[in-house]
This record gives structure tokens, sequence and C-alpha cells, in this order.
């Protein structure tokens, strides 16, 4: 099984996914009651978290509810021009996640994801006595403990894939990936994550769906 797969079920889920930036990309402020929090994670790089509940949020999260019933954390991801570079790393606790284009220079923005399902595969700098430890649910509906790794590490090319913002990207977070922005304009991505479902059984159900490219 790969670590990343494009999602190319239609354009519902990328023209929703830029629906819900355009109610909030006006008003990215603390006074925006549809807004749950800002983190500036770098001089070049932020996430802006808009919860799990929201009404105007719904008919996006509509498209994954024959997956799991679980309500997806939505994040937008916003990368200045020019400077972003999100080196190899792995997200903590959340175990699936989608990536949607909203605004991306596909020219001079890209995506890469690990290769490996292993992070002993990888040439990488751990960061020491760091893990996540969270559970999921398993397909007959068993509480099961997983665990992310925290890992922060150095590009070599030959261990990604190296992969064009196109469409939606369903991704292990538990693996490395990243990307850059070297383009003269914001790079956005909308970012749902799932937290209690395992990525593998995530897969399967958008398979047999025929949601994967």
């Amino acid at each position: 099984m790969k670590n990343w797969y494009y999602i190319v079920v239609n354009n519902l889920i990328p023209d929703d996914a830029k629906t819900v930036w355009n109610i909030v990309k006006d008003n990215i402020t603390d006074d925006n009651d549809d807004i749950r929090s800002q983190r500036k994670c770098t001089d070049f790089f932020y996430h802006v978290n808009l919860g799990h509940h929201n009404i105007k949020w719904n008919v996006l999260q509509q498209h994954y509810k024959s997956i799991t019933p679980e309500i997806p954390l939505l994040e937008f991801y916003i990368a200045e021009p020019y400077y972003h570079m999100a080196s190899p790393h792995t997200d903590r606790v959340r175990s699936v996640a989608i990536n949607i284009p909203i605004q991306v220079d596909l020219e001079n923005s890209n995506a890469f994801f690990g290769k490996s399902t292993n992070l002993e595969d990888y040439q990488h700098i751990k960061q020491q006595n760091e893990s996540y430890t969270f559970k999921i649910t398993d397909p007959e509906g068993n509480v099961i403990e997983d665990r992310n790794e925290n890992y922060k590490g150095v590009y070599h090319q030959e261990y990604y894939d190296d992969v064009k913002l196109t469409h939606p990207v369903l991704f292990n977070p538990a693996m490395p990936h990243g990307g850059w922005n070297k383009s003269n304009s914001k790079r956005v991505l909308l970012s749902l994550s799932w937290f209690d479902i395992n990525f593998e059984d995530f897969v399967t159900q958008c398979n047999d769906l025929g949601y994967l490219k």
C-alpha cells in the first residue's frame, strides 16, 4: 500500500472546499466566530483551524460519511510566496489526512510523500523521546492503540514521490511528507484530519467506492 493517493470522485470536493475558503478568507481574525484558532508555525506558514462542527462546512464533510461517521477537523494551511519549505516530517495524533488544493501554482509548488511505510528506511533526524499515542477504531468496532513517532528529516529525492496538487491527496500522516512553495503567490490548502480510523481501512473503503485514482 502506498502512503498517498489522488482522490478523483468529481469536482464537488474541491469546489466545496473553495466555498469554505471564500467564507473565511476575507476575515481571518480572532473576531471571526467561524475560526476556532490560528497558529503561525513559521514566518512563512500558518494554520487556520475551523474545528469539526459548523453547519457551513457540512456539505464538504458529507462526502466522507459513507466511509466513517467521524467528522473531520478542517484546517487551512497557508504558505507565503517564495519562502515556504516544509521539510520531511510526520504529523502528531491524526491517523488520516486529505489535503485539498484551493490556490496552488502547479509549476512552482509541490508536495512530496515517502515511498516506504517504515520510518527506518529514511535518512532522517528523529526528535528523541517524542511520540504521540492515540486510539483508533478498527472495522469491527474494537478500540486499539496506535502511535505516531515525531520525526523531522532531511529531504533526499530518492525516498519520496513528488506530487503535483492537481487533485485532493489522501495520505498517511504517520509517514514522512512535506512540500514547498516557490510561487509569487500564496499557496492555500484545506486539510481534513481524522483521528479514529486506520489509514489502511480508510484507503480500502475509498477504493471500494471508486474514489481513488
